[in-house]
This record gives structure tokens, sequence and C-alpha cells, in this order.
């Protein structure tokens, strides 16, 4: 049976979540990597090349998905919990010094956060003045002259703010990826599910910054017995595609 899997397809995470359950959504993913592994150890006598048998010491998982995008409640599944609404951003402006040397900034700054850099992009170490959170004084000698002016502020609507711990305890959660694709038998639109029962986070929330491309964070997580009765870790099914689903 052979079948060509076309695309990432979708990845949701169920985690618990104060007294209810949580999906977690990947819709965007950019690349999802489902691996399980097993290691055997080769039981041999005497000088016998092949051995007399075969036994499984180890079955590992993990599961790592970098997204195309940053949605949000991946940190949820960091153990983060509700976000929170208040934290100081750092932002930066191009501003023209006045005759007088005075920078008045856009947003009111927070008090010992200034950098100051002059049209030769050198930085202002000394010389002026930022203490009232609204203007950066003593810059006579850059007077009409425009500076880059970086400091952080608290005056950002709509912050959306998560706090990861010390002693935060980690998230178990189960994992299920879908992907769609055509059957060249019938031509009918086939599902592929894989449901991994129980995960942990393994290691960091990753994030890639390079110069020209998009940031494409990366969650990794291991595969952990569930404990369930039947012994199941995880399932793959297939199916056909309900026909009455609207998909556009």
């Amino acid at each position: 049976m052979q079948k060509i899997l076309r695309g990432v397809g979708t990845f949701r995470a169920k985690i618990p979540f104060g007294t209810s359950e949580l999906w977690v959504p990947f819709i965007t993913a950019k690349e999802i990597n489902l691996g399980i592994s097993a290691e055997d150890a080769r039981q041999t006598g005497g000088d016998r090349y092949f051995p007399l048998d075969i036994m499984t010491t180890s079955k590992t998982g993990t599961v790592r998905v970098t997204d195309a995008a940053l949605h949000l409640d991946i940190f949820k599944l960091l153990g983060t919990g509700d976000p929170g609404s208040t934290e100081n951003f750092q932002v930066k402006e191009i501003l023209t010094v006045s005759a007088g040397g005075v920078i008045t900034t856009g947003a009111s700054y927070v008090v010992g956060t200034v950098s100051l850099m002059d049209q030769y992009e050198n930085f202002v170490s000394s010389g002026y003045v930022a203490t009232d959170g609204a203007t950066i004084t003593g810059l006579s000698s850059y007077a009409t002259t425009k500076m880059a002016v970086i400091y952080e502020t608290a005056d950002v609507s709509d912050a959306v703010v998560y706090s990861i711990h010390v002693n935060d305890l980690p998230t178990y959660f189960e994992c299920v990826h879908v992907s769609r694709y055509r059957d060249p038998a019938d031509n009918s639109i086939k599902l592929f599910q894989t449901r991994i029962y129980s995960c942990r986070p393994k290691g960091n929330l990753e994030y890639s910054y390079r110069h020209g491309e998009f940031s494409a964070p990366s969650f990794e997580a291991e595969v952990l017995d569930p404990g369930r009765v039947d012994g199941a870790v995880l399932t793959y099914a297939f199916g056909t595609e309900p026909a009455g689903l609207t998909t556009s």
C-alpha cells in the first residue's frame, strides 16, 4: 500500500488548563518531525557472528514542530499559564535634536533605559540627561542633527506577557497530527492521523533569527508511556474525509 502525503498538515496539542482542557494549534506549521526509535542489544555466543537473539532495550519518541508563524498559545505548553498585560517594551525612534539640544520622545521612556546613537552610528555615552521620562537634554553639540534613540516604555497597548518561572511544573499533553492527501486509487481525499497520547516538553522553545528571513520558532517534546491498559503509546489511522466538509 503506497500513500503520498503532501504538505505538513495540521498539529494540535491538548493540555490540562485550569479545571478544563485546551487545544493548542500549530496550523501554519513549516515542519513537523515525529520520530519513534527502538534500541536493540544483540546476544551472541562463542565466535558466532550472527546473534542468537535480539533484545529490545529501549524505545524512544520525539516530536519537533517548526512553526511558520508565532502562535502565542505555544507558551502554555511550557507551563506559563494565563498571560499578563504589563511589560516594558524596547522601542527605537529616529529623532532630530532641537536647536537647544533637546529631544522629546514619542512615548514615555523608563528612566535608566535610554541609549543614543549619533548620525554616524556611534554610541553617545555621556553629556546628556534623561531623567523625566519625556525629554533628553544636554545635546547642544548635536543640535539640528538626527539621532537614534533606543529606550524602554510601558506605553504599549494590548500587551500579552508570558512568564516562565524557575518552579514551573512540566506540562504533559496529547498531540494529534493530521495530513490530507488525494488517493490515486479513487481520487478521493483521505486523512492520515497520528495520535500521541502523552508528551512532555524536551529542552527549550527555540527561535532562529536570521537576517532577511522570517523567524521560525521550534518546539520539541518527548513521547512518554501514557499508562494505558492496552499498552498503546501512539496510533496511526487512515480514513476518507467526510464529503460534507467546507474547506475553503
